[in-house]
């Protein structure tokens, strides 16, 4: 599956749930420092946390991408 990431400066803060990754060099080169994560902008914290309610994590994504559109099936 290809990706289209992002810069994390782009994403919305909505609440929407989306991937994030942290690359450590240019996306292009393939430098991820961390596989692909569910997650949202928590807005009480202004702060990325996981999708699964795991509060104790903290993110550091450098990039994004909409989720597949098999995640979001109802």
């Amino acid at each position: 599956m290809i990706y289209n990431w992002r810069h994390i400066d782009s994403a919305p803060k909505d609440g929407a749930h989306i991937l994030g990754k942290q690359y450590s060099g240019p996306v292009a080169a393939s430098h991820s420092t961390s596989p692909p994560y569910v997650m949202h902008w928590f807005e009480s914290d202004e702060d990325w946390v996981l999708s699964n309610g795991d509060m104790g994590t903290r993110l550091f994504p450098t990039h994004w991408c909409p989720l597949p559109a098999f995640l979001c099936a109802e």
